[in-house]
């Protein structure tokens, strides 16, 4: 069985996002923090790219806590990419 780790890599190599952090979460409401930009939310129906840390810790639909939480999941957020 497929880490979401190995996951994450995979899909960034395959679809050449160049992103350079990566977390997969198949319900793509629950990731641990980016560190590094662009960085990329993957879930079982497509991504979501933040290009800077900026627009990564302004979004009004990130929860930044202990854990980034994803109110409706990446599948809600505008500019979603499927």
């Amino acid at each position: 069985m497929a880490t979401t780790r190995r996951i994450a890599r995979r899909i960034n190599e395959v679809f050449n996002l160049n992103a350079n952090h990566i977390y997969y979460f198949y319900l793509g409401n629950w990731y641990h923090h980016l560190r590094d930009f662009p960085g990329i939310l993957v879930d079982s129906n497509g991504y979501v790219c933040f290009n800077t840390i900026n627009d990564y810790e302004t979004s009004p639909y990130l929860q930044h806590g202990v854990r980034l939480h994803v109110r409706g999941g990446i599948s809600s957020m505008p500019g979603n990419i499927q």
